[in-house]
């Protein structure tokens, strides 16, 4: 009998042991919200959840704010809070409808399931310690100076020269293009030292930071802890001209910690989301994330290759509404390429974003790149650049090297900076689609590049002549670049007509105050058929390294007769305006382009034009 009475003591002292543990486990849960019934908020007044810059947005590009923006209906979140006087909601998801909550008292992930207003309640992540109940970091600013930097078309990119240069990225700054004016967010694990390291000095003084929010940590700051994030924004942000220049230097940055640095837990992904819709929320032009998700702390959360179809996870699926609100997001493919896992992650596989492959300088596949394709079949990535040695600063102030899709991703990020600042009124699926068209695999896409390494000089001219009218002729342009005296490309002539061609020297638009001398030749009464023309290009002399030349086409219907009197010709039909850059380097990646047959043959002599006297 005492026997049994010990027994029955040492189980009631485990319960007892057991509730106390219960009781003090910090957990974090996802709860989802089953409608927004009664919503406070209404399409017309969108100004009460998104910026003027959001809103501007969205109407310079047509998209309608809907019901999926709406926050979460106050009164719900109201509902969830009245369980536990002590929960905490971390989070909120416009997009997903729901709010991410802290609490540690026993039973509330049933007690919040069992409200009506509810659709899910899932435990995402169990943490060690109890988290401080501190208010929310603030970001103040950092103190401006007045700043000079050189002309893009005079940076000197040190050690990141070979990757700016794989892309052609150096001919979109050339022409203007560093990513002035435009806003880029950043998600990432912490940005250290971020706010004293001299690669960014430039950046902070220039009063460029915009924005920084921590999502992971509310409380923590990001400038704190995160090498990975440093490494992140150097590419895209850091000045300091004979050493490292990112691919957008003068573009306004947004921070945002996402990942949680003590775990790998499911509700990263929620944190994700919540910077992502910040950043919609702000009116930012694209997006970077060197984050991808598979396989968690609890496995029961892991995801499979099944799911990698953009819908699975809910991730991926907010990238798609991102992208469907014309934010230009790109994610980085992941390092899984020679690990059991080997293809992208999540949200890499989403609908409608850039995923980013890695490549060395030399234009290789980096063999630790996650591969394509998507289990419904989609080709990734969607473009490379390099991630294996890429040259990032480091919190130590040092310039370094490191490999990584986490690199080859802020470096597109920048390139796409660039390239959305041209043409600002481009949607996001018409630059993903000269992104694609522009790689150096896009005729012959495999698992490790994708669609390839984009030009960004090709993707340019892509977009340029997108919406030219080629009922008369078109142009085939075999390169985007020149090294010699002399370039050729083609006409495809497919009615007859009259066509003027000419060329302009223009190697600084943004600073030429005076004439601008062209000139060409116009071919008259041009019969159907595939022409070459063969331009003499001007020289390079020693202290010139590199030029610009617009060339433009132009097509016009014969002239019509009536009685005899000739009548006035068809208006203009321009099929072509192509910018050629002159350089003394060679391209780091030859296009292997196949050059068409031709009937005739045409000479364009533009030699003279490097003699022109440029007033400035």
């Amino acid at each position: 009998m005492k026997r049994i009475g010990f027994i029955l003591l040492c189980l009631a002292c485990s319960a007892a042991a057991q509730a106390q543990s219960d009781s003090a486990t910090p957990t974090v849960y996802w709860v989802q919200f089953a409608n927004k019934y009664q919503s406070p908020y209404s399409v017309e007044h969108p100004e009460a959840f998104l910026s003027p810059l959001a809103i501007e947005k969205r109407q310079r590009a047509g998209i309608p704010v809907t019901e999926e923006d709406f926050p979460v209906n106050p009164e719900y979140v109201r509902r969830v809070k009245a369980l536990d006087t002590s929960l905490r909601v971390l989070n909120t998801s416009r997009w997903m409808n729901s709010i991410t909550v802290y609490s540690a008292k026993p039973g509330i992930q049933e007690a919040i399931q069992a409200l009506g207003c509810v659709g899910v309640c899932e435990r995402t992540a169990t943490l060690k310690q109890p988290e401080p109940d501190t208010a929310a970091y603030r970001f103040s600013g950092f103190p401006e100076r007045p700043t000079t930097h050189a002309a893009p078309m005079q940076y000197d990119y040190g050690e990141a020269l070979a990757q700016v240069r794989l892309n052609n990225t150096h001919w979109l700054h050339r022409m203007g293009y560093n990513g002035e004016g435009m806003r880029i967010a950043v998600l990432d694990g912490g940005f250290k030292n971020a706010d004293s390291i001299r690669h960014f000095q430039y950046l902070r003084e220039s009063g460029r930071v915009k924005a920084v929010r921590n999502f992971a940590q509310t409380y923590a700051n990001p400038f704190r802890e995160g090498n990975h994030g440093t490494y992140v924004l150097s590419c895209i942000a850091a000045y300091l001209p004979g050493e490292l220049v990112g691919t957008a230097p003068m573009a306004d940055i947004y921070l945002a910690q996402t990942e949680d640095n003590r775990m790998e837990a499911l509700v990263e992904e929620d944190n994700w989301i919540a910077g992502v819709e910040w950043a919609d929320s702000i009116g930012c032009d694209v997006l970077t994330s060197s984050l991808s998700y598979s396989t968690f702390d609890d496995s029961t959360n892991n995801h499979t290759y099944a799911q990698t179809d953009g819908k699975s996870s809910r991730a991926s699926r907010a990238a798609r509404m991102a992208a469907e609100r014309n934010l230009l997001l790109c994610n980085s493919a992941g390092n899984q390429g020679m690990g059991k896992w080997k293809f992208v992650g999540f949200p890499s596989d989403a609908i409608g974003i850039v995923t980013v492959g890695a490549v060395a300088p030399n234009g290789k596949s980096a063999p630790f790149s996650s591969k394509g394709p998507t289990a419904d079949g989609r080709i990734k990535p969607d473009a490379c650049a390099v991630g294996w040695e890429t040259r990032v600063g480091a919190p130590w102030n040092k310039t370094i090297k490191s490999s990584g899709t986490s690199f080859s991703t802020p470096l597109m990020a920048g390139m796409l900076c660039c390239l959305r600042q041209a043409f600002p009124l481009a949607s996001t699926d018409e630059l993903i689609e000269a992104l694609h068209e522009s790689g150096s695999h896009y005729a012959t896409p495999d698992s490790s590049y994708g669609y390839g390494i984009p030009d960004l000089l090709e993707a340019y001219n892509l977009l340029g002549n997108k919406h030219n009218d080629t009922s008369l002729v078109s142009a085939v342009f075999p390169g985007h670049t020149a090294t010699g005296t002399s370039y050729s490309f083609y006409l495809r002539v497919k009615k007859a007509c009259s066509i003027d061609i000419h060329g302009t020297s223009n190697s600084s638009p943004d600073t030429i105050t005076g004439i601008q001398e062209a000139c060409g030749i116009f071919i008259k009464k041009c019969k159907p058929g595939t022409h070459r023309i063969d331009v003499k290009l001007p020289d390079l002399d020693s202290d010139k390294q590199w030029d610009v030349l617009i060339i433009n086409i132009a097509s016009y219907s014969e002239p019509l007769k009536r009685h005899g009197k000739t009548a006035t010709k068809k208006p203009t039909t321009a099929c072509a305006t192509h910018v050629l850059g002159i350089d003394k380097e060679t391209p780091v990646l030859q296009r292997n382009t196949e050059t068409p047959s031709y009937t005739k043959r045409h000479v364009l002599n533009l030699s003279h034009l490097g003699k022109l006297e440029i007033r400035r």
